[in-house]
């Protein structure tokens, strides 16, 4: 039990290595509880933290930090697991790609078009910037990557899982879209450790 107007200092810190994000987020819920309390953002977000590293200092009234603790942890967590993620696939893919995230849809109905017949009608009709090539095997791919011609941008879709990547970069494709980065990210182990002062 804290004691009502119990002053001290906590230390957020990364219990694994990582890419760290989120540090305003997490500020913002501490502030957000307690305007008067004093939030020290330690780590950028997109800088690289290894395991013990102090990412944040809080100091102020105890009660309010301890109430803000679990959104502030929750949320830097959520989000720098997503950057880690996301900087594995980027890794993997060698520069060859950029990436963007997606979100899981009810599928609906597909054309029974194969697919240079459905791409040479995206071509023809013009006016996208980029066509979407989904749920396509590396070969399938380079083809239709290769009959697009950089007229318009490429993005691959659909099972990217991080072991194919980087075979997936190599087709020449503009953009991955990684559901993943999302709905599978693992949640970056972060504490919050009283600090002495």
């Amino acid at each position: 039990m804290i004691l009502a107007g119990t002053r001290g200092t906590v230390v957020m810190r990364s219990c694994q290595p990582g890419i760290v994000s989120g540090m305003q987020v997490a500020a913002l819920a501490f502030r957000l509880l307690d305007p008067s309390l004093m939030v020290e953002t330690l780590m950028p977000d997109g800088a690289s933290c290894v395991a013990g590293q102090v990412l944040m200092r809080v100091s102020g009234d105890m009660s309010a930090i301890l109430m803000a603790e679990r959104v502030a942890l929750n949320f830097a967590g959520r989000i720098s697991g997503v950057a880690t993620l996301t900087s594995a696939f980027v890794a993997a893919a060698e520069g060859r790609a950029r990436f963007t995230c997606t979100r899981k849809t009810t599928p609906v109905l597909r054309l029974v078009d194969t697919l240079l017949q459905l791409l040479d009608e995206v071509l023809a009709r013009g006016g996208a910037d980029c066509v979407l090539l989904d749920n396509m095997d590396s070969p399938t791919l380079t083809r239709a990557v290769q009959t697009v011609l950089g007229r318009m941008g490429t993005e691959a879709s659909g099972n990217k899982s991080l072991p194919r990547i980087r075979e997936v970069a190599a087709t020449g494709v503009d953009y991955v879209s990684v559901g993943a980065l999302t709905h599978s990210a693992l949640g970056l182990d972060l504490g919050l450790d009283y600090a002495a002062t």
